[in-house]
């Protein structure tokens, strides 16, 4: 969902990688790997290289953190949503607006 909602790839960063290379009250983030020309995240100004450390008021150590959020019903609730970066030695936030997932295409009953 993070793709198709927010237009950015993403990457866990291991435990120990993310301790080493940041020092921060943060327990773990997310690798900005890729990023849709145009998308949510592209137009709030993440970039790739950030680290995506918490969206509203929940962290993102993994991509179930990133998707538990994304597929909340009450995500309309708290759109657009805060999101936390940390960039070098710097943590940024801003707002994603978040368009809602598509339903999965559902299969038709058919009559014999």
């Amino acid at each position: 969902p993070a793709w198709e909602m927010l237009g950015v790839g993403l990457k866990p960063i291991p435990d120990e990688t993310f301790q080493k290379q940041y020092k921060t009250r943060y327990r773990g983030g997310l690798a900005v790997t890729s990023l849709c020309a145009g998308g949510p995240a592209a137009e709030q100004g993440i970039r790739t290289g950030d680290v995506l450390v918490g969206m509203h008021i929940w962290e993102t150590v993994s991509l179930e953190n990133v998707a538990y959020i994304l597929k909340r019903p009450d995500l309309a609730g708290f759109n657009p949503v805060k999101f936390f970066i940390l960039r070098g030695n710097e943590t940024l936030y801003g707002y994603l607006p978040v368009a809602p997932a598509k339903p999965e295409p559902q299969q038709q009953a058919r009559r014999p």
